[in-house]
């Protein structure tokens, strides 16, 4: 994921990893351990978790699809193939459990207790989006991990697992979560959205779906328009007050 997000020489935004090591941000290193990234190959699932201190913040970054590679396509396609193991799968049976039993350690580590009072929050671009969509549906219960506060999915992909997670977990993790479904005018990914969106509106309520669409100086090409980059570096601009932004619920 650091590649996905990593910004060109001559871009004029800050570089990603040192804007979150600037602010306080750090990497769990060993979790993901090698074990778990053996069996998260099998499908190309990645993922990395990120926290800080002050304030109390743990953060759970999926990857988005690679072009080439056919286990991301396949959990792409999951609504048109029959029963299969896919990202989806390794994030309930596999990172879920893991990320609990992981993050109960933690918070007896006098270097990371601060996590026993943080909030959480799950995020991803393209397949990444919605993958972080079914962590916060999928988080195995815990007294003393929190539930996934909000979602940011990065023009995310409409396949969001829900209903692959059982309802009981689902139904009380749904409670409160609020979702970001946030992306470029124009970019692929849209334009199924807008489908499926018809067919289902988003909620309002448990969990609140707010759909946030920049309108950049961007590429027309749909493909292009749904680079990471350029919607990262899209939105460092418009935060400096070079854009616009509409948002809509």
């Amino acid at each position: 994921m650091k590649a996905q997000v990593a910004q060109q020489k001559t871009s004029p935004c800050a570089d990603p990893e040192a804007v979150l090591h600037n602010d306080g941000w750090k990497i769990w290193n060993g979790f993901p351990n090698d074990g778990l990234l053996n069996q998260f190959s099998e499908t190309n699932l990645r993922v990395e978790v990120w926290s800080r201190p002050n304030p109390p913040q743990v953060a759970v970054a999926f990857g988005g699809t690679v072009f080439t590679n056919w286990k991301d396509w396949i959990a792409n396609l999951r609504w048109f193939i029959p029963i299969h193991d896919d990202e989806y799968t390794a994030v309930v049976k596999l990172f879920g459990p893991a990320f609990v039993t992981e993050f109960e350690k933690r918070k007896n580590d006098p270097a990371w207790s601060y996590v026993k009072d943080a909030k959480l929050y799950s995020a991803g671009h393209s397949l990444g989006g919605g993958l972080a969509q079914e962590f916060a549906y999928s988080l195995p219960p815990s007294s003393s991990v929190p539930r996934v506060a909000e979602v940011y999915a990065f023009d995310p992909s409409p396949v969001t697992g829900y209903f692959s997670v059982d309802s009981t977990i689902r139904d009380k993790n749904k409670e409160g979560l609020v979702i970001y479904r946030i992306y470029e005018r124009g970019e692929i990914l849209a334009y199924i959205r807008l489908v499926t969106n018809f067919f289902v509106p988003p909620p309002e309520v448990d969990p609140a779906v707010w759909t946030i669409r920049y309108a950049f100086d961007h590429d027309p090409n749909p493909i292009d328009s749904h680079s990471i980059q350029e919607l990262a570096c899209g939105m460092e601009m418009a935060i400096r007050g070079n854009n616009e932004s509409g948002a809509t619920k």
